[in-house]
């Protein structure tokens, strides 16, 4: 996408998994992924940000790229740590940043097309605050309109969750359950459930 702007072919690039159909093959993947992303820094830097990009947002270009990779692979070391049973952690400028994009990304009007059963969000009254408790930012998701807008407020909201910045970007992200030792919520927890459940990408 980074060197044409044209969305990928119908191939197999998603699911790499026919690489490594022999668990010989496996001792090659580590050297794999990282030809791949040195590869695509490579081809981002040589680019740069402005490169018109086929996607299904407002204005694509490969900024939407690096930012979107940046996440993805944020995200996904957050899954190898925590299978690790280790603690994870992330530069709260990349954080908040992610947080942002999930949230511009979860309310994108191609999601009815998609997912219709995302409609059933909305309704009157259905707000949600996320509060990030070492950083002093809120973002407030209000599903009371036709569409699911966002906006970095503090607005009240009828479900409050509270916590530090990459604890609350590992609960939208489901890669934490909801819980009092890391996350605090008050009022409407079905909403917040509920908003859990039928809100994702990726």
């Amino acid at each position: 996408m980074a060197r044409t702007g044209a969305a990928p072919g119908d191939d197999d690039f998603r699911d790499p998994t026919h690489r490594f159909q022999d668990p010989a093959d496996a001792d090659g993947l580590q050297d794999w992924l990282t030809a791949g992303a040195r590869e695509l820094a490579k081809t981002l830097r040589a680019v740069g940000p402005d490169v018109p990009i086929t996607m299904p947002i407002e204005n694509p270009t490969t900024r939407f790229t690096a930012r979107r990779m940046t996440h993805e692979t944020a995200i996904h070391r957050a899954d190898a740590v925590l299978a690790l049973g280790l603690d994870y952690d992330l530069d709260a400028e990349a954080a908040t940043d992610a947080l942002d994009e999930w949230m511009e990304l979860g309310t994108l009007p191609l999601h009815f097309e998609v997912h219709p059963w995302m409609r059933e969000l909305l309704g009157p009254g259905r707000t949600l605050g996320f509060h990030a408790t070492d950083v002093a930012t809120t973002w407030t998701v209000d599903l009371t309109g036709d569409a699911i807008r966002w906006s970095r407020s503090d607005a009240p909201a009828a479900v409050a969750v509270r916590g530090p910045l990459v604890e609350l970007l590992l609960t939208l992200y489901k890669r934490r359950a909801v819980d009092g030792d890391r996350i605090e919520v008050h009022g409407d927890r079905d909403l917040l459930d509920y908003y859990l459940e039928r809100v994702s990408f990726g």
